[in-house]
């Protein structure tokens, strides 16, 4: 039966921490006729599927999906897009919590068809403390996609779980996630936002990102390294296509694509951090692509090397690795003996 809103929480091993995500769904004031909830289990190991079960044994709303393999994230979301029956999308996480900016988006959205409708943040540090995060964007206006994309583009807030999406701006642009890698919603949500006839944004908080040291997300491997570069060229794809519609917004989505991902990658200081196996896995990966659309954003003479001939710099990287930890060791040592 098609409804209001559908939230599509993707899973993978969230025992620890999925009741939590669906209780704080289940605690809006929201009727139970006007949404539903899609689990979509990315073939966990541990308990999640046995608890996600006993929620719809108890809920009709709430309906489990389950992966015969792990595809990650943007395979996860794929599906409960096509599983969907909302009119609107909001795309959780399944160790993070939703507040009542959910419902207060949804009402925006329904009242002013509008296609996509953003709500605040908070983001849970490692301290314990939470840090307000929003768009830059005033509460009474509405914009199309582009208009948004030069005026109030904001990376550092970019992702799928920051509002309510119209299902239909999905379905009809054939706008899927990349499935079977990190990094799978950067350019979807860019992409998302230039095909929106219609933007706003609301006041309230709708979404708490709390920090799970067990996240995909914060684990640094050379296969993470090698999907951020695959974004980076992603990106670089969309802002060429957009052609002179992008302005600021170009200027916004190249400046990520140089330092977050060309230069956090590439930096030597970073590279010397990985294991000897991780940089031989990161090379035989940059060789069999075309990397050129990357060259013009390397900061630094050794990202250009690297962008040109990996497997020079990985050559040179055997030599600079051994040297760069024992100057490591040594000024922990003297750290720690000037400590004493």
């Amino acid at each position: 039966m098609d409804c209001l809103l559908s939230f599509i929480i993707p899973a993978y091993n969230a025992a620890n921490y999925i009741s939590r995500c669906l209780d704080s769904i289940l605690s809006l004031h929201m009727s139970d006729n006007s949404f539903e909830i899609i689990v979509i289990d990315d073939y966990s190991s541990d308990k999640t599927r046995e608890i996600v079960k006993t929620y719809t044994a108890k809920y009709p709303f709430i309906q489990l999906l389950c992966q015969n393999a792990n595809h990650r994230q943007g395979a996860a979301r794929n599906r409960g897009i096509s599983a969907a029956k909302g009119k609107y999308i909001a795309f959780i996480d399944a160790d993070d919590i939703v507040k009542e900016g959910v419902s207060e988006a949804l009402n925006r959205a329904i009242k002013k068809n509008l296609d996509i409708c953003f709500y605040g943040m908070l983001h849970e540090k490692s301290d314990g403390t939470y840090r307000e995060v929003k768009w830059n964007m005033p509460v009474d206006i509405i914009v199309d996609g582009i208009l948004f994309l030069n005026n109030y583009l904001d990376m550092d807030v970019n992702g799928p779980t920051r509002g309510v999406f119209k299902r239909s701006l999905m379905l009809n642009n054939l706008l899927t996630f990349v499935e079977d890698m990190r990094w799978e919603d950067g350019d979807f949500c860019v992409k998302l936002y230039s095909y929106a006839q219609r933007i706003s944004n609301i006041e309230g908080i709708g979404y708490v990102y709390m920090r799970n040291e067990q996240s995909t997300s914060l684990k640094q491997t050379s296969s993470s390294l090698i999907d951020q570069l695959k974004l980076a060229v992603r990106l670089i794809d969309f802002v060429t296509t957009q052609g002179e519609k992008l302005q600021n917004g170009k200027a916004m989505i190249l400046e990520e694509v140089q330092y977050r991902y060309v230069h956090n990658v590439l930096r030597l200081r970073n590279l010397s951090k990985y294991t000897a196996k991780e940089n031989r896995s990161l090379c035989r990966a940059l060789t069999k692509r075309d990397l050129t659309l990357l060259k013009p954003f390397a900061l630094s003479f050794w990202e250009t090397i690297y962008l040109s001939c990996p497997s020079l710099a990985q050559m040179l990287l055997f030599v600079i690795c051994p040297i760069a930890s024992l100057g490591r060791l040594i000024v922990t040592n003297i750290r720690k003996s000037k400590h004493h």
